[in-house]
Parts: C-alpha cells; structure tokens; sequence
C-alpha cells in the first residue's frame, strides 16, 4: 500500500475534559459552547522546526571557563507544539472579543493558524494560563514524543488530579 503525507487528526476535544480548571472557568454551558482544539500530529518538517529553537548556541572557552548561551526557553517550545499542530480552535476568543486564532481553509488536517508566530504569541499571551495548557495538552496526546506533562494521562490514577507545572 502506498503512504500518503496526510496527518492523522485529533476528533474534536473539549478543554474542560483536559483540565478541570477549564471546566471551572467555561461553568455550566451546552455542548456547542465549550471551548474544544482540534490537533494533529507533527510531521517531519514541524519535529524540525521546534529542532530549530536550539540550532543557535554559543560556546565560549576560556583559560579557566565554557560557558554554554542557548537561544530558546520551553514556553516557547511548547507555544510552537501548539503553533504548528493545532487545526481548529473553538469557543475561544480573545479580549477583543474575535477567534483567538484564525485558521487557512481547507481540510482539516491541513489547517494551519494563519498568523505570523509573533502576532500568534501575542493572542496565544492573552489567554489563561489553564486554557493554553489545555491547548498543549490537546496537541501532546497527538504527539507523545513531545508530552512534558509530569504525569501522563495513561499513568495517572483514576480520580486523582495532574500537578500541572
């Protein structure tokens, strides 16, 4: 059988179902107004985008010193997780009452966030910080490689809270 490079793709997922303190901020609402993300896995070209962030470094040596300058922070690593996988956002919006984000059309798996990366961390800043986990949280359970939560969904004990970060 022939691959085609089509992405597999997330159903739609709730933020509430990610975190509870999502839940606590939406309150009561129907199914059609809570806030959901629809995420994809990364292929190769995204694994080595975020491989990028830490393609600059620099070394110094001295007599007596190395001293190691790395140019990224996992903020930032983890807002591109969410900047190139993340298909379709809804129930989102940002304090200027619009989408968070805007998307290309298309098919789903083929959406991207239609903002430069510096006007997408601008809108990504504005959100709470429960909601932009929840965001990241939806794009790692489509790429484990790049799940950093400290406990995983899989290993965590029914009825017992994650410790967030």
């Amino acid at each position: 059988m022939a691959i085609t490079a089509l992405p597999v793709v997330s159903d739609q997922k709730f933020l509430r179902d990610l975190l509870p303190e999502v839940a606590e901020l939406e309150g009561e609402c129907k199914k059609d107004e809570r806030a959901y993300s629809i995420a994809r896995q990364a292929t190769e070209g995204d694994h080595h985008q975020v491989a990028q962030m830490y393609a600059e470094r620099r070394v110094r040596w001295s007599e007596d010193m190395i001293e190691e300058v790395r140019q990224a922070n996992l903020r930032e690593e983890w807002a591109w997780h969410v900047y190139l996988c993340t298909c379709d956002v809804g129930n989102v919006f940002g304090s200027d009452k619009l989408p968070i984000f805007v998307f290309t059309s298309g098919p789903v798996g083929l959406r991207r966030i239609d903002l430069p990366f510096g006007e997408f961390l601008e809108r990504f800043g504005m959100l709470n910080v429960s909601v932009a986990r929840a965001l990241r949280y939806a794009v790692w359970d489509m790429n484990p490689e790049w799940d950093q939560r400290p406990v995983k969904p899989q290993q965590q004990k029914k009825g017992e809270e994650d410790p967030g970060e």
